[in-house]
């Protein structure tokens, strides 16, 4: 009854992602993916030490439990690159308090858990990052309605994007970001083990990625788009 009544009272309708269209009956309609108002160029990755940031939400359908099991199989691990990964993690949820303890159990890989941040001290964490992990699950009740929006946050700050294909985000990102096609941890450690070998490569990625968002998410032109599709009888 409340989609019907916002289908007749409503003549256009803004989207948090593309899957949404088949929820409604107005016309048109416009995905909105956020503007940004300052992006971080990054000079380069350092391959002796790279790290790794997953940030918001920590649940097991945002992947919590996938990097959990990807950091205990590291942990056991005798491939010598992945020793140079560490890990930061931000945020609230119900998995903070099992990656607490994992921190406090496990040497190598450096896991560090700041929790919830002020703005400032999570703007120094973001910028010092190099990997920025978004897992909501392929397999999720929310993998194609809502959009993960922490990955034009760190586009926008200069990391490379490690991503399940939920979403829109492949036509967003195409070749400017690196994803799982399954919940899996050994996807994710590939992934791990190739941004650890190729630190040059991974850092041109993370570029393509970052032109990505800032032709979509601009100010100025997000303001003429939206603009446009309010007031313009888009």
């Amino acid at each position: 009854m409340i989609t019907c009544t916002f289908d007749v009272l409503c003549d256009r309708a803004l989207l948090a992602c593309s899957a949404l269209k088949q929820a409604t009956s107005i016309r048109p309609i416009l995905c909105y993916y956020g503007a940004i108002f300052k992006f971080h160029q990054k000079i380069k990755f350092d391959p002796k030490v790279i790290t790794v940031l997953m940030s918001g939400t920590l649940s097991k359908e945002t992947g919590s439990n996938l990097l959990i099991d990807t950091i205990r199989m590291i942990a056991s691990s005798e491939t010598p690159r992945l020793k140079n990964i560490r890990f930061e993690i931000t945020g609230k949820g119900e998995s903070l308090d099992e990656f607490v303890k994992l921190a406090r159990t496990t040497v190598v890989p450096e896991i560090v858990v700041h929790g919830r941040l002020t703005d400032l001290d999570y703007a120094e964490v973001l910028n010092r990052a190099d990997v920025g992990l978004s897992l909501k699950l392929n397999e999720g009740p929310y993998a194609n309605t809502t959009f993960p929006s922490k990955v034009i946050e760190y586009a926008a700050a200069g990391l490379l994007i490690v991503t399940t294909d939920i979403s829109d985000v492949r036509t967003i990102f195409g070749d400017g970001a690196l994803y799982l096609n399954q919940d899996n941890p050994l996807e994710l450690i590939r992934h791990l083990e190739f941004i650890a070998a190729n630190p040059n490569e991974v850092f041109m990625i993370a570029k393509t990625g970052q032109q990505a968002v800032q032709e979509i998410c601009s100010p100025k032109l997000v303001g003429n788009i939206l603009q446009k599709f309010i007031f313009g009888g888009a």
